[in-house]
């Protein structure tokens, strides 16, 4: 089982580890379900590229690129195999809603994010999840529930700053 574990590796190993803790820091409080917003918004031009998180001294690096004309592919340090991630955005009531797509053993489930840009900074509030305590019966079900709950004061929680990268870093 450790025959291929070298001390070379360490950094490596010790990155994955530390990916996967933000991840599920940021996941474990985020609203997920079998549903996903409806998927009708042209992508935003501004959320393409680099972005940096910084975390307890340790940087991550996210790449978002466009996958088509609604959604994108999120490159994230934590997947391994080359699975990257679709995201596609949905704004509803001023407030846009990112939702990250993940397929594991056949399951599909989708996170919510509230994002914002200004600039150079990403700002990533997950979507509370104790706002909801079972999963929806469809897409119609969870679009009334975000339009009714949205401006709720505890709807989004855990902000992560994500700095642009320029294109030379």
């Amino acid at each position: 089982m450790y025959n291929n574990f070298k001390p070379s590796n360490m950094k490596k190993y010790t990155n994955r580890i530390v990916g996967m803790a933000i991840l599920m820091l940021t996941i474990g409080c985020a609203l997920e379900s079998k549903f996903g917003l409806p998927n009708d918004e042209a992508i935003q031009t501004e959320l393409i590229g680099k972005w940096k998180l910084t975390e307890n001294g340790k940087e991550e690096v996210y790449e978002i690129l466009k996958k088509d004309d609604n959604s994108y592919r999120l490159v994230a340090p934590f997947v391994d195999g080359g699975k990257d991630l679709m995201a596609y955005t949905k704004t509803i009531k001023g407030h846009t809603i990112l939702t990250v797509i993940q397929e594991e053993y056949g399951i599909v489930s989708n996170t919510f994010y509230g994002i914002h840009i200004t600039k150079d900074l990403l700002v990533v509030h997950a979507v509370n999840k104790k706002n909801r305590t079972q999963d929806f019966g469809s897409e119609a079900e969870l679009l009334q529930f975000f339009q009714e709950n949205i401006t709720n004061e505890d709807f989004f929680v855990d902000p992560l700053d994500f700095i642009r990268m320029k294109s030379n870093e």
